[in-house]
């Protein structure tokens, strides 16, 4: 059977999805991906970047299922050795010469809002399974520490999010043996 797998490509269908949603529910069309201190986010009036990938300790072992692809009584395929990830955002309002000001305030109170209402992606980009998308508190210190990446930008404010889990499958799979359908054990009698 042919599997519906997530590519290598998986990040950047998850960062794509982000920003469309952002843009298509916000009406702002200028939402930048990347780093705050890249001349593309000097305008923008918000800024998501992707700041730190770690693996989803819960999921580790687990081994990516997918759906059937055959029928309702098929069974699941189960893909070992896949990574199950968690991606980690801050979504950054205003550009550099807003800053804080009122109006970069309430279009990340409209970012916040949106990823509220949708905190569960999915479409043919993602591949088979829906990501959970989550406000990822941060202290002080560890938004001081992001920050501190970018000496040339002054703070804005920001929030965290973790998207979840965003898998990556082996580049190439084993297919799994043929079910078995009769466990008789066949002998011969030796001629003495």
């Amino acid at each position: 059977p042919e599997r519906i797998t997530v590519s290598a490509n998986a990040f950047t269908a998850v960062v794509e999805a982000m920003q469309a949603l952002l843009k298509n529910r916000s009406g702002l069309q200028d939402v930048f991906v990347g780093p705050l201190d890249d001349s593309g986010a000097r305008e923008a009036d918000l800024v998501l970047f992707l700041y730190r990938i770690t693996v989803d300790a819960e999921l580790r072992n687990v081994g990516h299922e997918l759906p059937a692809t055959q029928g309702a009584n098929a069974a699941a395929n189960l893909i070992e050795g896949a990574m199950p990830l968690q991606l980690h955002f801050l979504l950054t309002a205003g550009n550099r010469d807003t800053g804080g000001e009122l109006a970069a305030l309430g279009k990340l109170g409209r970012a916040i809002q949106i990823f509220n209402d949708t905190s569960v992606i999915s479409g043919p980009s993602l591949g088979p399974d829906p990501v959970h998308i989550s406000f990822d508190p941060l202290s002080s210190e560890e938004l001081s520490r992001i920050w501190s990446l970018f000496p040339t930008v002054n703070f804005r404010t920001s929030v965290a999010y973790l998207a979840t889990p965003v898998w990556i499958d082996p580049a190439s799979m084993e297919e799994p043996a043929p079910r078995v359908v009769d466990d008789r054990h066949g002998y011969r009698a030796r001629a003495l």
